[in-house]
Parts: structure tokens; sequence; C-alpha cells
């Protein structure tokens, strides 16, 4: 499922437009991203914890010119499924 597919179905679920249900849509993502520029984490109670996690620097390898590069530290967006998402998910999939 894309975005596209995404605010078609919360549209049809919830009976409000297309046009209005996108701009909740792109609303929510883009305040989740403005939350972890500012350094904050986002916790979604059932469904996860967005948070920055730190990076430390670290020396790694340009295959393409076979050169070492220093990696410097940064903090990498992250997310953090809640146990009870992660198994509902388990059991509505069975393993193969």
């Amino acid at each position: 499922m894309n975005k596209i597919d995404m605010i078609s179905k919360i549209a049809q679920t919830t009976g409000m437009k297309n046009e209005e249900t996108k701009v909740i849509i792109e609303t929510f993502l883009k305040l989740i991203q403005e939350t972890l520029i500012a350094g904050d984490d986002i916790q979604i109670k059932g469904f996860g914890r967005f948070f920055n996690k730190k990076r430390l620097a670290k020396v790694a390898r340009d295959l393409n010119s076979n050169t070492t590069i220093i990696v410097p530290a940064h903090y990498k967006p992250t997310l953090r499924l809640s146990k009870d998402f992660v198994e509902k998910v388990k059991k509505a999939i069975p393993a193969k």
C-alpha cells in the first residue's frame, strides 16, 4: 500500500473527502519530521515510538574508489514498534 492508497482507504472509512484526508496525512507526516528534527520523541500508544538514535563515528570503505572514509557521528530517525503491534502482526500472518 502506498500513500495514495492509504488516503483513499481512510477517506472511504471515515466518509471524508480525499483532499481533506490528504491534508491530514501530510500534516501528520510533517509533524513527525519536525518533531524529530527538533530532537524530541513521539510515542503513539499501541503503535510505537519515533526517536533519533545516535550513530557513532566510524571508518568505512568507499567500494568505488577503494579508499577509506570517515563517517561522522550522526542521528538516525528510528521507529520502534510496540510489542502489542508486533504480536498482532505475528498472529495474523502465519509463518511459512
